[in-house]
This record gives structure tokens, sequence and C-alpha cells, in this order.
């Protein structure tokens, strides 16, 4: 790679994916500059799409591409830098386009129902015999093989199986729900493999197949839980902001509506800081708190203190504050705020794009800077809207034939 190009220069996917887990693999990848061709049909449209409807208008009726008026930036922002064609995977004929996709592609991304892609003739051995050294990405609630490998599942569902929900929320409350954050995750673990697998094909030359648990994959970021059970037998119990070991460890009303700040003591040189940063003499003395164990012991105590501080400042002032002093801190940010925050701004942590029918959009963009390589950032493509380009490009095909997928509603 020279200085200046992108990473991934030269390598084309082709993502079978939907909403957001296998999508977010996909986006990333194009932004490290691999030429990315998202699969759609309206037998089996992308529902992320379309704007959702209000309660009790019912379900978007997928009978005809979406209009401008039903397109939404979500969409938009999890298939950045893509193009996409359509094609209807169950419709007779559509596994001779996939045959031409998988011989002139370098990665097969799929997040579709365990065994979904070998009841369409798309598995990987399959794949494997048009190219032999074509890499399969699955993702998957379970994996495809265990005594869970025909589960689905969703966001909230790998949360749930890998243990997660369970470790988080108050302790005196439920087990907390999370949603799209765990499909992030996912894909990020997704993206890992397919570079792995990429650099591993150019020392070698073979592909291979990586297939994705999604609750496996959240499982794995759960870390100090997991090792204290191992080690020890300690469960795991929901505690609010609250971490063991640590004192104080919590998220603080400031004096501002809907203004709150974290705030974490790792050592007992950091609790003398965070004393004098908050004028409380009498706590940096009081020898029960001289200790991480004595803290903790009195945390209820320590946290009203605190709290009677931060709600006399703005969540900025109380982290500039802290800071300064030593003290690990930070805003909980709104969304508007994160667009206002100097330090992500100087990181360039957005980019403007413009959409042709949702005009500018300032998207999240790749959370990496290269010094010696270019990343990408382009919008989402729309429906089909690269479809002249690979079917009559990459894939050479004249207008007759072209026309005839159209009728077979193959190209749909």
């Amino acid at each position: 790679m020279s200085p200046g190009n992108a990473c991934l220069e030269g390598i084309r996917v082709v993502e079978f994916a939907q909403y957001r887990a296998g999508p977010h693999c996909g986006a990333m990848l194009a932004a490290l500059g691999a030429e990315v061709v998202k699969v759609e049909s309206m037998a089996r449209p992308d529902f992320v799409r379309y704007k959702m409807r209000p309660a009790g208008q019912g379900a978007p009726v997928w009978d005809a591409p979406p209009q401008p008026s039903q397109m939404n930036w979500r969409f938009d922002s999890i298939n950045m830098g893509k193009g996409s064609i359509r094609l209807n995977l169950k419709a007779p004929g559509a596994l001779d386009v996939v045959r031409g996709l998988a011989e002139v592609s370098d990665v097969f991304l799929g997040a579709l129902a365990p065994g979904v892609l070998e009841r369409l003739g798309l598995g990987y051995e399959q794949l494997r015999r048009w190219r032999p050294d074509i890499i399969l990405i699955s993702l998957s609630a379970a994996g495809s093989t265990g005594p869970e490998g025909r589960y689905r599942g969703f966001a909230p569902t790998f949360a749930a199986a890998a243990g997660l929900s369970h470790c988080s929320g108050y302790a005196d409350g439920p087990p907390m729900e999370f949603s799209g954050s765990m499909d992030n995750v996912v894909g990020s673990y997704a993206l890992l493999a397919a570079l792995a697998a990429l650099a591993e094909r150019e020392r070698t030359g073979r592909g291979q197949h990586a297939d994705i648990a999604a609750n496996e994959c959240v499982a794995a970021a759960l870390g100090s839980p997991l090792l204290a059970y191992l080690s020890n037998g300690t469960e795991a119990r929901r505690d609010g902001n609250r971490r063991p070991g640590m004192a104080p460890s919590n998220c603080y009303k400031c004096k501002d509506a809907e203004e709150w700040v974290s705030i974490v003591v790792g050592t007992d040189a950091e609790w003398q800081a965070l004393c004098r940063a908050i004028g409380a003499p009498d706590m940096a003395s009081d020898v029960r708190l001289a200790t991480a164990a004595g803290r903790k012991a009195h945390e209820d105590e320590i946290d009203r203190r605190i709290g009677v501080w931060t709600a006399q400042r703005g969540a900025y002032g109380a982290m500039q504050g802290l800071q300064e002093a030593g003290v690990a801190a930070s805003p909980s940010f709104r969304t508007d705020q994160l667009f206002r925050d100097p330090h992500l701004a100087a990181r360039q942590a957005w980019v403007r794009l413009e959409h042709p029918h949702l005009g500018t959009l300032h998207e999240v963009r790749a959370p990496w800077v290269f010094a010696d390589a270019t990343t990408r950032h382009a919008r989402g493509p729309l429906f089909g809207e690269d479809d002249a380009r690979v079917y009559g490009g990459l894939l050479g095909m004249d207008a007759e034939r072209i026309a005839a997928l159209q009728r077979a509603r193959v190209m749909h």
C-alpha cells in the first residue's frame, strides 16, 4: 500500500445483511477503502431504509422502492460508503448472478439466520467452488454450530444471553435492556475477523469461513465479571454506576438540567486530589476513608458529599477542575453537546455528507486516524443505485440480459 491510499484498496465485499450488525461491519470495511456492494431486494428489504411509522399506522408497504419522503438518516449512517444492487436471492436465476459476484469478489458478508445461506445454495463450500480463496464472514445470534446453532436473535437478546443485562442496572432494579449498541459490538468483531482473514489470505493464499456468534461477542466484552466468577466464584451483581474496588465511582447531577458528570477514583492519591478539588479537607483526613476498602464501605456518604459539590457546577466546569487536579471525570454528554465538544471537534469526529434527498448529513466518522493511509467517507446508497455499474460493468451483462433479469424479478 502506498502512503495516502486506503488500507483495503482493491478489495471487494458483497454484503447480504440488514439492520445494523452486519451493515456496521460493511461500513467500516468501506471506510478502510474496500468496495462494498450491498445486496437488497423488494422481496427482503432492509427496513431501516424506511421511516418508522407512529403507533397505529401499520407497517410500511414493501411493494415499491422507498421514495424520498420515506427515507431516513439512520440507514445512511449505518451504510456509509457502500453501493447497492437489487437481487432477489429466492428468484430462479439469482444463483448465477451470485456466482458472478463471487468470482470477482474477495469477501462475502452475511448476516442472515443460520442455515439460510446454505438453503439458498450460498454456503461456504459452494462459494469456494466458485472462488477458492473467498472469505465468508457470517453473523448470527449463537453461531452456526452447537445446541443453539439455529437460534435467532437481535440486539437485546444478545445482551441478555451474554449476561450483560444481568450485570447492568441498579441494585434495586431489574436487568437493563440494551439495544443497537450491541449490534455495533458484534459488527466490530466481524470487522476484526474479516481483517484477520484477509491478512491470512495475503500470507497463505487461502480463504476461510469466519462464523461470528453475537452472544459470544458480547460475552467477551464482559471481562471482569467472567474473570471474577472463574477465579473465585463471585457472581456479578447490579450496582448502578459503581465499580468493584473503586470508590467513589458514580455519575453525579450538576446544576443545569439534564447534566451529569462521571467521577472515578482508583487510588489513594486520586482520593486526596479529589478532596482538595472539592474543598473537603475533613474527608481527606478521615481515617475511615484512607483506603479503597474504607471508601467502599462509606460510599453512600461520599456520594452525597460529591453530589452537593457537583450540584453547584456545570458539567464542563466540574470536569475541568477535577481533571486538572488529576481525577478522572467526564460529562455524560447529550447529543447536542457532542457536536460542540472541543476534543471531538479537534479529532474531526464528524463528517459532512451531501445526500440527494436528505440534504446535508453530519455523520460519525470512522474512529481512527492513519498517518499514512486514507479513510474514506461517503453517503449511503440509494436503493439499487449501482445496478448498472455492477450488472453491466462488473459482471459484463448486456442490456438484453439485464432486461431479462428484471422481467424474471431477479433484479427486483
